[in-house]
This record gives structure tokens, sequence and C-alpha cells, in this order.
């Protein structure tokens, strides 16, 4: 049987992760692959005001603007702080929608 190797990029200046898989484990892959598009929504992280302004390329008072606005998702409370994130699925399907043609 024949083996394969999968890389896994993460952000800029990260070295990729690189995991050897069977041939036989692909299949079990892509249904894992296609069962996170399918729960996007739910958010993989929360991220930091810095993060998302460094995502979309605003700063905090076009983003917070944007928000009163409503075209820009709003942050979230976390539980037992003042801490304010945003929902990463969300920011990232702003910027889907920001960049469509």
């Amino acid at each position: 049987m024949s083996r394969r190797e999968l890389v896994i990029l993460k952000g800029k200046g990260d070295q990729p992760d690189r995991i050897e898989l069977e041939e036989s484990d692909l299949p079990m892959l892509a249904k894992a692959m296609e069962m996170a598009q399918q729960n996007s929504s739910y958010p993989s992280r929360l991220l930091k005001l810095e993060e998302v302004e460094a995502l979309v390329g605003l700063k905090k008072s076009a983003i917070y603007q944007r928000v009163k606005e409503g075209s820009f998702p709003p942050p979230v409370s976390v539980k037992g702080t003042t801490a304010k994130r945003w929902r990463e699925g969300e920011v990232a399907a702003w910027i889907e929608d920001a960049t469509a043609s």
C-alpha cells in the first residue's frame, strides 16, 4: 500500500505540518474535510481585534463603524471577562462576500 504526505498550511511564518497517511486513509480524510466545510458556521477560533484588523485590512474605527452600520459581524462577549472577540467563521464569510466578483 502506498503512503501519501499531507501538508497542512498554517499562518504566515509557521512551518507547515506534514502527516503521512496510508492511501486507505484518504476517503476518511475527504469525509472529515467535507463535514468541516458543512459546519463552517461553527467558529474554530475567537479572534482578537488585532487579528481581525490584520485579516480584513481595516483599523479599529472602520471595523466598529461597519459593525454599527450592520455591514460587519459584531464581536461577541467572552463569559466571565470584559473581552470582545470575533468568530473566525463570520469574519471569513465577510471576507468572502467583500471580495466576491
